[in-house]
């Protein structure tokens, strides 16, 4: 069983981690974006004793993320879950003229320390929506687990996890050290809370252009490209199906495919270069609202070495559709 400390403190990076109680409701209810805190508790809270009980401080664990001045930059929780492995969810913002780096750093050091002192397997999950929390947890060494139906109006979530070899990994890689130090509330001085409001910030979204093929020596590019590929055939349905080569952030990754018969839109992506999940994430949902797709649209990803990603990302915003025994699909129905 994990015993947490009342506080982590790190002086090489200026933060500290100090256990949530009911006491600081009043600061968390004042500054913390409740919108977004409301979707890491998984519920939403009236008032301030609402909330402390929504936070379930007595069986869950909270971390209010500080620096030695008294500005807060954020939330970590741990979660036991049966398997006996800890989920980690988070809740990050900034303060005029504070840095958002102590948020990214807090988090970073609380897997630290658990990794350190326990031999503990760590995940997260977030609703598929919620692709600025996805793409977080992508950047910081999580890898993409599966996604599971939910109870909730979008209906999935997003399950990843991160190994204690390749985050000390990832660590070496980013050149960060950490020097922790645990105390109780009896012998460490808690600054006072300084007063200000949150705010968070976006993700820069990856810039995706379809760029439509329409000249003869364009199309015969893609033809040499890709015709030995195994959804090529559509190339030759009547009428011919609209090409277009994929742009992300300015470099060719493969080529697509829009066909229109009878109203139902056919759509084939050719890889030629990997293309990470963050991404695909976005060019998937660029996809969808470009292309205008709509329910019973299909969407097939060609056979390549590039897939996975794609694939995940597909699965994750449409519903698979083909054989059930196979491990891996081509084909998803909007």
């Amino acid at each position: 069983m994990i015993s947490y400390p009342d506080s982590i403190r790190c002086h090489l990076h200026g933060l500290l981690l100090k256990k949530v109680t009911a006491k600081d409701i009043d600061h968390i209810w004042e500054v913390a974006p409740l919108n977004k805190l409301f979707l890491v508790i998984g519920c939403e809270a009236a008032d301030k004793e609402e909330l402390i009980t929504q936070m379930q401080l007595d069986w869950t664990t909270w971390y209010l993320i500080m620096d030695p001045i008294g500005f807060t930059y954020g939330l970590l929780r741990a979660i036991p879950e049966m398997d006996d492995s800890i989920s980690l969810h988070g809740i990050g913002w900034t303060q005029p003229s504070t840095s958002p780096r102590i948020f990214v750093y807090a988090w970073y050091a609380f897997h630290f320390w658990l990794f350190s002192k326990y031999n503990v397997r760590i995940k997260t999950y977030c609703d598929v929506v919620n692709t600025n929390a996805i793409k977080f947890d992508l950047k910081t060494g999580y890898a993409y687990d599966y996604w599971m139906p939910t109870r909730s109006i979008n209906g999935k979530s997003v399950h990843l996890k991160i190994e204690k070899e390749s985050f000390f990994r990832l660590m070496i890689q980013k050149e960060i050290e950490f020097e922790l130090k645990e105390s109780d509330f009896s012998n460490i001085d808690i600054p006072e809370f300084k007063d200000g409001k949150a705010m968070t910030s976006r993700s820069k979204p990856s810039r995706i252009e379809f760029i439509q093929m329409l000249t003869r020596s364009d199309q015969n590019q893609f033809i040499e490209q890709h015709h030995r590929d195994t959804n090529f055939y559509f190339f030759h349905l009547i009428p011919n199906p609209e090409v277009y080569s994929i742009h992300v952030n300015d470099c060719i990754f493969g080529h697509l495919m829009c066909s229109d018969r009878n109203g139902q839109k056919t759509i084939v992506i050719f890889l030629v270069s990997h293309i990470d999940l963050s991404i695909s994430l976005d060019f998937v949902s660029d996809v969808k609202q470009k292309f205008n797709l709509r329910s019973d649209d299909i969407v097939f990803l060609d056979e390549s070495r590039y897939v996975d990603s794609m694939a995940n990302a597909l699965s994750i915003h449409f519903k698979f559709s083909g054989n059930h025994t196979s491990q891996k699909t081509t084909r998803w129905v909007v």
